[in-house]
C-alpha cells in the first residue's frame, strides 16, 4: 500500500480511486508498460505458436509411417523400434502414487489444524 500523505490522510480508498479515474491526466508511464507487456506477450506467443507447427508438421510423415507403434513399443537397443509406453505407463502410475500418498497427508493435516484452533478459542 501506497503510503499517505497529509492531504490525501482524510479521504477514503472509494474517493481516492474515484478521484484518479475521473483524472484527465493520463499515466503515461503505465500505458507504456503496459503496451510494452502486450508486445511481449504476443511475440511470445507467435513464437509458441510457430515451433508447435513446426513440431507437428514434422511428426506428421513420422506418425503416418510408424502408426500407434511409437505409443505401444516397449523399450530396445534399435531406436527405430523403440517406444514410449514404458513412460507413459511408468508416469500414470507415479502420478496414482502421489494422489493415493497426498490426500490422506492433507486431510491429516487440515484436521489436525482444525482441531489445534479449537483448543485456541
Amino acid at each position: 500500500m501506497a503510503l499517505m500523505t497529509a492531504a490525501k490522510a482524510g479521504q477514503t480508498a472509494g474517493e481516492i480511486t474515484a478521484a484518479q479515474l475521473t483524472s484527465s491526466k493520463r499515466d503515461v508511464a503505465g500505458i507504456v508498460m503496459l503496451v510494452g507487456l502486450l508486445v511481449t506477450i504476443m511475440s511470445t506467443l507467435l513464437i509458441l505458436f510457430v515451433l508447435i507447427g513446426r513440431v507437428v508438421r514434422d511428426a506428421i510423415p513420422v506418425a503416418t509411417g510408424e502408426g500407434t507403434a511409437f505409443l505401444t513399443n516397449t523399450i530396445g537397443s534399435n531406436p527405430a523400434a523403440t517406444g514410449i509406453w514404458p513412460g507413459l505407463y511408468g508416469s500414470f502410475f507415479i502420478g496414482v502414487g502421489v494422489v493415493v500418498l497426498t490426500i490422506p497427508i492433507g486431510v491429516g493435516a487440515a484436521a489436525g489444524q482444525s482441531m489445534t484452533w479449537e483448543r485456541f478459542r
